[in-house]
C-alpha cells in the first residue's frame, strides 16, 4: 500500500508540476488571436492604454504585456539581450519586441527577428489590390454599402502601411541588414550641445549684444599649448614649484600666468595647478590652484605634464571651492550622451570598414579624438575628478543642469522632457555640439549629430498562425493613432500635476509632425524649448547612426572601454584603440568564420542523463535489497520515511543541479548561442581562455577576484571580534545581536546603493570621517614622496586603487552573518576551561589564544572555506555600485566576466568553460583546506 500511494503521490506531483510549467500563449482564446509584447523598460500605464486602444481597434486579437525585451542603459552599456535570449531558450519568446535599433542586426544576423521585407510588400500589394477594386466599384455604380466598406478598407490599409520613405533615413537604415529589414523604428534621438545661458554670460562668452555664446569648435572648448614628458619639478614651498622642460617652448607656445598645467604621475594620477609666471622659454613656476591646498607634486624629473589656455570653454567654465572640491564643471564629453563614437565621427574616423568586416577602430582621427577627450579631463583635474564630482548628480528636478553644477554637455532632445516639467523658465539653450575646426573647412560643413532609438521587431520564432497578428500590432505601435494614444497618457498625467508634455521625437515623419501641432506649438510651451526642439529636427539631415554589425554590442563595448583606459592613464589613446580593435576583430573573425565542427543536438544527451539516473537508481535499489533483506518490518518502514524525507533533495539535485551540471560540461566543449544547434570545437573555450593574449580580461578578472581575498580573513576577524561582544551577559544584548545582524538580511542591491552615498567623494560620511582624522595631509604627502596613486578626496569608487578596497569595506559591513556562527561556537566552550586557565595566571590575551582559538577551529574551518567561495562568486557589488568594472576593469570579477559572456554577448560554451574553471579553482581550494585542517582543526571529544 506504501509503494502504490508513493506511485500515486509522484504521479499528482508530475502533473501539477506539468501543470505549472511556463508555456507561450495560447493561439487563441476563444475566437481570438493572442499576442505577446515586450516593450523596452518598465511597464507603464501608456502600455497598458495603446494595448487596449489596439484590442478595441482589432478585436479579433488580444495583446498580452510581458517583460523588458533588454537590459538597456548608457552606463552598463546598451542592447544587452538577455531577458529576450533567455525567453528564446526558455520556449516563452515574445511575439513583438521593442528593441535597441543597433543591436537588432547584430541578432537578426543570428536569424533571432523575422525579415519584415515580405509583410512590407504583402501590405502594398494588398492597398494597391483594395484601390484597384474600389476604382471598378466605383465605376460599375456599385451600391453605397459596398463602397462605404472597400473605402474603409483602403482607408485602414493606408492607415497602417509601412513604408520606408514615412521615415527619417537613418533609423530605418539602421534596422537594415543585408537585404532583409528586420525592424520598423520607433523612439528617436539625436545629439545637440546643451548649454546654460547664465553660466555662459558670467564668464563673458557673449557677444555684441550681451547674448551667451556657446563653442562651436574643439579648439574653443579646450586648446592644448603643451604636452611635454620630459619635466623637471622642482618644489620651492608648500603652494609653489619650479618647472623646467628642454623639449617645450613656453614663451612659444604662448603660456600666460593663470593657464591650468596638469601633471599626470606614473599611476595616471593627474593634479591640476596654475602658471604663476614664466621664466624662459624652458622654465615656468606653477603654484597650487586652490587657496586653502598644499602644491602635491613630486621633486623628480621625466615628467608628464600638459598646459591648457585659460579661455577654454572647459576651464573658464569651471569652478572649484578653495580645498579644491569641483563644483561646476565647464564641460564633460562624457556627461548626457557623449560617446567615443560621436567624437570619432566627428574626425573623419571610421569605426568599421565599408564591408563590416574589419574593425577600423585604430584609426589616427579616431585616437585623436580620444587624445582630445582625454585632455578635457586632464585640463579639469583629471577623470577621477569629474566621475567622483558626477557621483553626487541627481536625476529629474535635481538634475545638475538645473542646479547650474554643469555648464555644457551634448545630450538628446529627451532632455526637454525635464526642462518642460521642472525647468521651463531656466535660460538655456541648444547648439549643433562643437567640431573640430579643420571640419569647419570640409564639405560636409559645420553641422554633426548622431542618431538612435529602439524599434519594434518580430521575432523569428513567432509562429505562422501569430505572425499575420503580430504584424498589425507593431503596425498599430508604429502608427500615427498608436503614438497619439501613448503620448496622450503621459500628456495627461503632466498636466495633472501642473506640468507641461514635451513628447519625445518619433521616427515616423508624420507623428513627429503630430506631435508638433498638438503638444509643441502650443502657447503654453515656452518659445526657448520649442525652439530646441525645432533645432534637434532640423539637424537629423546631418546625423550618423551606429555601424550595423553581427558584433555590434562587442563594438559598443570596446569603444566604452577605450574611452576609460585612455581617460585613467592605463594606456595611451593609440594602445588602447590598437588593443580594443584587436578584441573586436576576434569577435568579427570568429563570426563570418565559424568553427565546422560537427553539429551537435541536446536529445541524446538528455537521454544519456535519463539512462545514466535508471541504471544508477537500479544500483541503488539492487544495494539496498542485498542490505535490508532480514531487517523487521517496522525498521523497513522508518527506511521508506528516510528516503521519502530525503527524496525532495534528490529530485532537487538531479532536476536543478545534476542535469544541468552535465548539460554545462558539455556545452563547454561547443560554440553555442541558443539560436542555433550547437558546434562542437573541443577544448577550443578553454584554450582561448588561457592563452596568452587571446583574453585578457580573464586573467583579469581572475585577479581582481583572488585580490578580494583579502577582505575574508579581515571579515573573519571582525565577526569574531563582534560576537565576542556579544557574547557578555549584559542587559539588552538580544538588542544588540539584533542590530549587529540586520546589515547581513539587507538586499544586497539596497545595500550597494546605500553604499554608493557612504563612498561619495564629495560629500560621502567615508570622506568626512577621514577628513576629521586628518588623513588628507597623510595621502599628500605618501603621493609626493612614493606616488601611491591616490588623491584627496578620496574617490572611491572611481579610482582604481581604491575601487576594491571599498568593496571589502561593505563587505565588512555585512560581518554579522558570519558572527552568528561565532556565536554559536563561543557558546559551546566549556566556561570551566576559562576558569581553570585563570587559575594558572593566564590573562584575557592568553586565554583567548590558549582556550577561545583553539575550541573554534571547526568554526575557522566552515567560515573559511564559505567565505572562500563567497568571493569567488562576487559579483552583485560590483554590477550594482561599478557598472562594467570600471574604473579600467578594476572591478570587473570572474563572475562579472562569465555573466557578460553569457548574457552580453550569448557565448554560453565559452560561459560554460569559464564555470568549469572556477568549480576547478574552488574544488581545489577547498580540498587543500580540509587535508590542510586535519593538522590544526580540533573537534569536540578529539
Amino acid at each position: 500500500m506504501g509503494l502504490w500511494r508513493t506511485v500515486l503521490g509522484s504521479v499528482v506531483l508530475l502533473a501539477v508540476l506539468w501543470w505549472l510549467y511556463p508555456r507561450a500563449a495560447g493561439e487563441t482564446a476563444g475566437d481570438r488571436t493572442e499576442i505577446v509584447i515586450w516593450f523596452n523598460g518598465a511597464i507603464e500605464g501608456r502600455h497598458l492604454d495603446v494595448l487596449d486602444a489596439f484590442e478595441r481597434r482589432f478585436p479579433q486579437y488580444r495583446a498580452i504585456l510581458g517583460s523588458a525585451a533588454a537590459r538597456g542603459g548608457i552606463v552598463e552599456g546598451e542592447g544587452n539581450p538577455q531577458r529576450l535570449m533567455c525567453g528564446i531558450a526558455g520556449g516563452v519568446p515574445p511575439d513583438v519586441v521593442e528593441y535597441d535599433r543597433f543591436a537588432v542586426c547584430q541578432w537578426a544576423a543570428r536569424k533571432a527577428f523575422l525579415d519584415l521585407n515580405p509583410l512590407i510588400e504583402a501590405d502594398r500589394a494588398e492597398l494597391d489590390e483594395a484601390r484597384r477594386e474600389l476604382t471598378r466599384l466605383e465605376s460599375a455604380g456599385a451600391d453605397g454599402d459596398q463602397l462605404q466598406a472597400r473605402r474603409a478598407q483602403v482607408k485602414l490599409l493606408e492607415s497602417f502601411l509601412i513604408q520606408p520613405e514615412g521615415y527619417y533615413a537613418q533609423t530605418w537604415d539602421e534596422c537594415t541588414y543585408g537585404d532583409g529589414q528586420y525592424g520598423v523604428p520607433n523612439y528617436m534621438d539625436d545629439r545637440l550641445l546643451y548649454y546654460n545661458a547664465d553660466l555662459l554670460v558670467q564668464a563673458e562668452y557673449v557677444d555684441d549684444q550681451g547674448r551667451a555664446v556657446p563653442p562651436d569648435t574643439w579648439e574653443q572648448v579646450l586648446t592644448k599649448l603643451v604636452d611635454a614628458s620630459d619635466a623637471r619639478i622642482r618644489p620651492l614651498d608648500e603652494r609653489s614649484a619650479r618647472i623646467t622642460s628642454p623639449a617645450a617652448d613656453f614663451l612659444a607656445a604662448g603660456l600666460r600666468p593663470g593657464d591650468t598645467l596638469s601633471h599626470i604621475s606614473e599611476s595616471g594620477v593627474v593634479r591640476r595647478c596654475l602658471v604663476d609666471s614664466v621664466a624662459s622659454a624652458h622654465e615656468l613656476v606653477v603654484r597650487s590652484a586652490y587657496p586653502r591646498r598644499k602644491l602635491v607634486l613630486p621633486d623628480k624629473e621625466n615628467q608628464h605634464i600638459k598646459v591648457f589656455d585659460q579661455d577654454g570653454y572647459a576651464i573658464r567654465l569651471s569652478r572649484w571651492d578653495n580645498e579644491g572640491r569641483m563644483k561646476v564643471v565647464g564641460f564633460d564629453p562624457h556627461h548626457g550622451n557623449g560617446w567615443l563614437y560621436m567624437w570619432g565621427w566627428m574626425n573623419g574616423g571610421e569605426f568599421l570598414s565599408p564591408d563590416g568586416r574589419r574593425c577600423t577602430m585604430a584609426d589616427p582621427r579616431i585616437e585623436a579624438a580620444l587624445q582630445w577627450t582625454t585632455d578635457v579631463h586632464d585640463a579639469l583635474g583629471g577623470v577621477q575628478d569629474v566621475n567622483a564630482f558626477k557621483k553626487a548628480f541627481q536625476r529629474e528636478a535635481q538634475d545638475p543642469f538645473f542646479q547650474n553644477q554643469i555648464a555644457a554637455f551634448v545630450n538628446g532632445d529627451w532632455f526637454l522632457r525635464d526642462l518642460a516639467r521642472f525647468a521651463r523658465h531656466m535660460r538655456f539653450g541648444v547648439h549643433p555640439a562643437p567640431v573640430p575646426a579643420e571640419r569647419l573647412q570640409q564639405e560636409d560643413g559645420r553641422y554633426f549629430t548622431w542618431v538612435a532609438g529602439f524599434a519594434y521587431c518580430i521575432p523569428s520564432t513567432c509562429s505562422e498562425e501569430k505572425r499575420q497578428a503580430a504584424w498589425w500590432l507593431l503596425k498599430y505601435l508604429s502608427s500615427v493613432e498608436g503614438g497619439m494614444v501613448m503620448n496622450e497618457h503621459d500628456a495627461q498625467r503632466e498636466r495633472g500635476q501642473g506640468r507641461l508634455y514635451m513628447p519625445r521625437l518619433k521616427a515616423n515623419k508624420a507623428l513627429t509632425q503630430k506631435q508638433r501641432e498638438v503638444y509643441m506649438d502650443i502657447p503654453e510651451m515656452p518659445e526657448r524649448v520649442r525652439a530646441a526642439m525645432r533645432a534637434f529636427i532640423d539637424m537629423l539631415p546631418f546625423g550618423r547612426f551606429r555601424p550595423v554589425s553581427p558584433e555590434g554590442k562587442k563594438l559598443w563595448d570596446a569603444q566604452a572601454t577605450a574611452q576609460d583606459l585612455a581617460w585613467n592613464h592605463k594606456m595611451s589613446p593609440a594602445e588602447t584603440l590598437s588593443f580594443q580593435a584587436g578584441q573586436v576583430q576576434q569577435a568579427l573573425d570568429r563570426h563570418y568564420n565559424p568553427p565546422t565542427g560537427r553539429k551537435l543536438s541536446w536529445g541524446p544527451l538528455v537521454w544519456v542523463y535519463l539512462l545514466f539516473l535508471a541504471v544508477f537508481s537500479g544500483l541503488i535499489y539492487r544495494r539496498h535489497k542485498s542490505l535490508h533483506r532480514g531487517l523487521p518490518g517496522y525498521a523497513r518502514k522508518e527506511w521508506r520515511a528516510g528516503a521519502m524525507f530525503v527524496l525532495p533533495w534528490i529530485v532537487g539535485f538531479i532536476v536543478l543541479s545534476g542535469g544541468p551540471m552535465l548539460f554545462s560540461a558539455v556545452m563547454s566543449f561547443t560554440r553555442y548561442d541558443v539560436l542555433s544547434a550547437p558546434t562542437w570545437v573541443g577544448t577550443s573555450n578553454y584554450t582561448d581562455l588561457t592563452g596568452e593574449g587571446k583574453d585578457p580580461l580573464f586573467y583579469k578578472s581572475l585577479g581582481n577576484t583572488l585580490f578580494m581575498g583579502i577582505g575574508l580573513p579581515i571579515g573573519m576577524a571582525v565577526g569574531l571580534a563582534l560576537a565576542m561582544l556579544l557574547n557578555a551577559k549584559v542587559r539588552g544584548m538580544s538588542f544588540y545581536r539584533t542590530l549587529y545582524f540586520l546589515p547581513a538580511i539587507m538586499p544586497m542591491v539596497a545595500a550597494s546603493i546605500l553604499w554608493i552615498w557612504v563612498f561619495n567623494a564629495q560629500n560621502g560620511m567615508m570622506n568626512w570621517m577621514l577628513r576629521l582624522c586628518g588623513i588628507e595631509a597623510v595621502i599628500d604627502w605618501l603621493n609626493i614622496n612614493f606616488d601611491i596613486g591616490l588623491k584627496t578626496p578620496i574617490a572611491w569608487l572611481t579610482s582604481e586603487k581604491t575601487a576594491k578596497p571599498a568593496l571589502i569595506i561593505m563587505m565588512l559591513w555585512g560581518a554579522g552573518a558570519s558572527m552568528i556562527i561565532w556565536l554559536a561556537g563561543l557558546k559551546e566552550i566549556p566556561t570551566h576551561l576559562y576558569e581553570a586557565a585563570e587559575l594558572d595566571g593566564a590573562g584575557p590575551i592568553r586565554r583567548f589564544f590558549l582556550v577561545t582559538l583553539p575550541l573554534l577551529t571547526p568554526y575557522i574551518l566552515f567560515n573559511l572555506v564559505m567565505g572562500l567561495i563567497q568571493t569567488f562568486q562576487i559579483f552583485t557589488q560590483a554590477y550594482i555600485m561599478t557598472p562594467n568594472g570600471s574604473p579600467s576593469h578594476s572591478t570587473y570579477f570572474y563572475v562579472y566576466k562569465l555573466f557578460d559572456e553569457c548574457f552580453s554577448y550569448f557565448r554560453l560554451g565559452y560561459g560554460a568553460a569559464m564555470a568549469w574553471i572556477l568549480f576547478v579553482i574552488v574544488i581545489l581550494i577547498t580540498l587543500f583546506n580540509m587535508v590542510a585542517s586535519k593538522k590544526w582543526v580540533h573537534y569536540a571529544g578529539e
